[in-house]
């Protein structure tokens, strides 16, 4: 991967080559078209109601890729628990506040989206999958990790945040503050303007990245091979942990590529 990747600057015109997943996998990701990425066009939506949720569990089923991100309280606070569900789909932002009573009660309202092999859900590293699991008994399956994806073709991971993918495949700047957030005490209500616009940049531009990871796919070449072996391997090592009947068919889609990794002993 280029060394700009790395760097402070944002291009507009240039990319790393992030080909590091199966082409047989991204094809069956097929997006349904451009995602709006402006924060002004796309409405964002603060779900605390019981009827809210049972919009958003119906709109969640109909669609076929969501992005989504978790907001918990920080390890040192007296109770470790999640505060906010953030997702974003191809039109719309959402702002889950999992605090409130009635959306609370309702998380198994998105249980079935969650779940549903046919919708991709798309997230930047995957500790949330096990919040969503062990708060909710929700399951994350099929997940695309982006984090995970870039790991696998990155030296050195630790300029692999969001702020930098971001900024390469949508041209944005997300200008996060570690030290802002490091303070935040997400159980707090209301929250500010502020903290609802930190949480919804966490999903607003993921499916774009994700988007343009395809791309980059497309046009792939046989040097970095060995980089889609690797990511197989850590995608079916993924979905084991997560659900039998989805470890199977992971398996089954990558088993031609999982066993080329396995005799290259990577």
């Amino acid at each position: 991967m280029p060394s700009s990747y790395f760097s402070s600057d944002c291009p507009s015109s240039s990319h790393p080559q992030l080909a590091v997943v199966s082409k047989t996998k991204f094809r069956s990701l097929s997006s349904e078209d451009a995602v709006d990425t402006s924060l002004a066009r796309v409405p964002c939506h603060y779900i605390k109601t019981a009827r809210q949720m049972e919009r958003l569990g119906t709109h969640l089923n109909s669609v076929r890729e969501f992005a989504f991100d978790l907001e918990h309280t920080l390890p040192n606070h007296k109770t470790q628990q999640t505060c906010l569900l953030q997702i974003s789909t191809r039109r719309e932002d959402f702002i889950i506040d999992i605090l409130n009573p009635q959306v609370r009660n309702r998380m198994h309202l998105l249980k079935k989206a969650f779940e549903n092999e046919g919708i991709v859900k798309v997230a930047h590293g995957q500790n949330d999958v096990h919040w969503m699991k062990r708060d909710f008994g929700i399951l994350t399956v099929p997940l695309l990790d982006t984090f995970t994806v870039g790991l696998a073709n990155v030296e050195h991971v630790n300029g692999l945040s969001l702020d930098r993918l971001i900024c390469f495949s949508c041209g944005v700047r997300l200008h996060k503050s570690k030290s802002f957030i490091a303070g935040v005490d997400w159980t707090k209500r209301p929250l500010s303007e502020r903290l609802i616009k930190y949480a919804r940049l966490d999903t607003h531009f993921l499916l774009s990245a994700k988007d343009f990871m395809t791309k980059e796919l497309e046009d792939v070449s046989q040097p970095v091979k060995i980089h889609r072996l690797k990511m197989a391997r850590a995608f079916v090592r993924l979905h084991y942990s997560l659900s039998d009947g989805a470890a199977r068919r992971f398996r089954e889609l990558f088993l031609p590529i999982w066993r080329q990794s396995q005799k290259a002993n990577i």
